[in-house]
């Protein structure tokens, strides 16, 4: 996973850079999808996104957060405590079988924004 990591830690700061927008879990979903294509992986999509997630922002790369009226609100938890949330967040689509939706989970930006 450590080579897509790298490819997704790619992908999704081009993504916002070039957007200048925060993407939605549900957005981070797809791309997991789109880049692990290629190999053979029967786990779902949304447990790796959630993976993901929780990783680039323990590492900083991203910062969690809700977006309101076109705004941008960062989580106040530290990395531990927000990626914590995700994955809680996730566990439970993952359970109730549920497709994210723009605003479940968490939006997710750059830190340096």
């Amino acid at each position: 996973m450590s080579d897509d990591l790298a490819e997704l830690r790619q992908y999704v700061v081009e993504e916002i850079v070039e957007t200048r927008e925060p993407i939605f879990f549900g957005e981070l979903v797809y791309m997991v999808t789109e880049i692990t294509r290629a190999t053979d992986s029967s786990e779902d999509p949304r447990r790796r996104a959630r993976d993901v997630a929780a990783q680039l922002v323990r590492e900083g790369t991203l910062r969690p957060g809700e977006h309101t009226g076109g705004t941008f609100v960062p989580w106040p938890t530290g990395p531990e405590e927000s990626a914590d949330r995700i994955l809680a967040a996730v566990d439970a689509l993952i359970r109730d079988n549920v497709q994210p939706l723009p605003g479940q989970v968490c939006y997710l930006d750059l830190p340096a924004r």
